[in-house]
């Protein structure tokens, strides 16, 4: 009996799981300001991610402040345009979050 009721237990939590199993993106494009003369654009990336388990954050850091710093780190310059990308990847009582970050570096032209 004991284990018939822990096979409908077990039961019950998988066909329930896969409500959960969507996609979470989420997008978000700054404004692009004009290239000044005597500047160059060049594309920068950076992405960061953490790991949720039952919605407990089980990272360490800032998966925002971290991928801002790896993008600013790329560019001497300004970054403009900046656009950003979370996406939340489900998994089995688990979810990974990724944030994706891209944008233009303007930085002025050697001669």
């Amino acid at each position: 009996m004991k284990a018939l009721i822990t096979v409908a237990t077990l039961t019950a939590l998988l066909t329930a799981l896969p409500a959960q199993a969507d996609w979470l993106r989420q997008h978000f494009t700054s404004p692009v300001d004009a290239v000044p003369e005597g500047y160059a654009a060049r594309p920068v990336n950076a992405s960061a991610s953490r790991t949720l388990v039952f919605s407990i954050v089980t990272s360490d850091g800032d998966m925002v402040a971290d991928a801002r710093q790896a993008l600013l780190a790329q560019c001497a310059g300004a970054i403009t345009g900046v656009s950003s990308l979370l996406m939340r990847e489900p998994h089995f009582f688990y979810y990974k979050d990724r944030l994706e970050l891209s944008g233009l570096c303007l930085e002025p032209v050697q001669p």
